[in-house]
């Protein structure tokens, strides 16, 4: 896990030099390359998910790299993100590639994290360790007051790694911000309604927390607390200005400051209304 408000962070910027293979999951089906970190001089793999893909762009990868910050404040095990810088030469060795079209759109910086080799796919109905459950417990919660839907049953967005549980893919929007303002209904978003709990519902760790008493809730919750004012503006700063729509990056925190001024009763509904 990281911190990017740790005094010394550093958001590598990766040279991306060859392929390795194509993903095996993913919608984007993104590419595991071997690229260079520009600022230690060391070769290494990652993950690049170019933004000529299906639902990635300039905006997509600004989303991403938010989430993953929020992800790694929150204790919550995230690949660490990178910024891969795509070129002619790694686009000179990937021409008979399949996605080749759409790779060379992404000619530029792209959003990619560092590949985490020996990881395994969750699967539904998987037995977790209570270290586990408690991992699982604070995802639950970072999808709830993020309202994302795009982590469930049939589609986990997650893999195991050491005993870890790491989360992944966070390009699609926040639910709260894909809906115009005049449409919006809630005006606390700490009060949890009827569709967030549908939603909830089929989060992938909606049965194993549902009614689990053994996970120390206090505890899962207490980094949400632990992000402040300087958190969001380190996060502003590393954002590419290229990826950056400030109208979306202000929503987000309003949206989660709010929720973070509430937590003891969004904690609560999220017990009461969903898993009790």
């Amino acid at each position: 896990m990281y911190d990017i408000t740790d005094k010394g962070y550093t958001l590598p910027t990766v040279l991306a030099m060859q392929s390795v293979r194509t993903a095996e999951s993913g919608a984007n089906r993104p590419l595991v390359i071997r690229g260079l970190n520009t600022h230690t001089q060391t070769t290494g793999d990652y993950v690049l998910k170019y933004r000529g893909a299906e639902r990635m762009d300039e905006a997509a990868c600004g989303r991403e790299l938010l989430a993953s910050f929020l992800a790694g404040k929150l204790n919550i095990h995230v690949p660490h993100p990178c910024l891969i810088q795509v070129g002619d030469l790694f686009l000179g060795t990937l021409t008979n590639h399949k996605d080749y079209g759409n790779i060379k759109k992404s000619k530029g910086l792209n959003f990619g994290s560092s590949y985490i080799s020996g990881n395994s796919n969750l699967m539904s109905g998987q037995k977790l360790s209570l270290f586990q459950q408690e991992q699982a417990a604070r995802i639950f919660l970072f999808d709830l007051v993020m309202e994302n839907g795009d982590r469930r049953f049939e589609k986990p967005n997650m893999f195991l790694s050491q005993k870890n549980i790491y989360v992944i893919d966070h390009e699609l929007p926040y639910g709260f911000s894909a809906i115009l303002p005049f449409l919006r209904t809630n005006d606390n978003p700490w009060d949890i309604g009827a569709a967030e709990i549908q939603a909830a519902q089929k989060h992938f760790f909606y049965r194993t927390l549902k009614r689990n008493d053994r996970i120390n809730w206090t505890a899962a919750g207490r980094p949400f607390l632990h992000i402040d004012a300087d958190f969001w503006t380190r996060a502003r700063d590393l954002i590419p200005l290229a990826w950056m729509n400030r109208h979306d990056f202000d929503t987000v925190r309003k949206h989660f400051t709010a929720i973070q001024s509430n937590f003891e009763e969004f904690k609560a509904q999220a017990w009461n209304k969903i898993l009790q």
